[in-house]
């Protein structure tokens, strides 16, 4: 029953709605987490480059006697937001629990700095880049870490902007594809209104070509030749009528007349039986 009232034309535009939502969606998807993935990469690299002048810092000094818990503050005028950044010695025993519960950071991230060299750790605002070094034969790792303002923020914005320009475009979209199906099939609903006028009575009237339509043209066209067949078998059909109506007229005029004058006067057996002789062969097929 539905798929009765729902018209060709509506389809179209529902189904060019959805293509184009799609493809909205989509390209918007691309932009923001290409952006996201851009703006984590920024932001390790900066922390690394953090990381290294602390390194080149530490490596400087003389001595480095630290506490298990060394925070460094200050080091330039240029901080990332909410910076903070640490040195720890390595523990002899590799457990890194009580620094872990201290400065609140997982003890596995440690752990993993200790093994590869270098690890990255974020915990949604809070981002963590790490790496060992040795100084004065013993292991230590550097750490810098801050709050992405720009993930926080920015890519608020961002997704805020991005869900205004969907809403937009689906608006926008919808009545392009409104209107472009209600172009698509204007000249087919032209058609139809022009084939709904045509009948018996009038049957030389021709639906007219569509300009830059090949297809509907050739539509056009065929039903054209349709109405010239249809026609022309009218035409030799009412012509037929027309030669059968006037060889049946010619006889019945006879018969009528011969039957006029024979009850117009009392007449003999033999005259009536001439007149209806007479009827007679009028009435036979010539």
């Amino acid at each position: 029953m539905f798929n009765k009232v729902v018209t060709n034309q509506t389809k179209t535009m529902v189904l060019l709605m959805l293509v184009f939502t799609a493809i909205i969606l989509l390209f918007s998807g691309l932009v923001y987490f290409s952006i996201v993935n851009f703006s984590h990469q920024r932001f390790y690299e900066l922390l690394k480059i953090r990381t290294t002048t602390i390194i080149q810092i530490e490596k400087s000094k003389d001595d480095l006697d630290l506490p298990e818990n060394y925070i460094l503050n200050g080091l330039n005028d240029e901080e990332l937001p909410m910076e903070k950044d640490y040195v720890f010695a390595v523990p002899t025993d590799s457990n890194f629990k009580k620094i872990s519960h201290e400065v609140h950071i997982p003890d596995y991230f440690f752990k993993s700095i200790v093994k590869n060299g270098e690890s990255n750790y974020n915990d949604k605002e809070f981002y963590y880049i790490g790496q060992t070094f040795r100084h004065d034969d013993k292991d230590y790792i550097a750490i810098a870490s801050a709050k992405n303002h720009y993930v926080v923020y920015y890519l608020g914005f961002l997704k805020r902007t991005l869900i205004t320009c969907i809403v937009l475009s689906l608006f926008f979209s919808m009545i392009f594809s409104f209107y472009l199906s209600k172009t698509l099939f204007k000249p087919i609903l032209k058609i139809t209104g022009k084939v709904k006028e045509i009948s018996s009575e009038n049957l030389h009237l021709r639906l007219e070509s569509q300009p830059d339509n090949k297809e509907l043209n050739e539509l056009v066209d065929t039903f054209n030749d349709m109405l010239n067949r249809i026609e022309t078998s009218f035409e030799t059909q009412n012509h037929l009528i027309g030669n059968v109506s006037h060889e049946l007229r010619t006889p019945l005029t006879s018969i009528m007349g011969e039957a006029d004058v024979a009850l117009s006067i009392s007449r003999t057996t033999d005259e009536y039986k001439e007149t209806l002789g007479i009827i007679l062969d009028e009435a036979e097929i010539r």
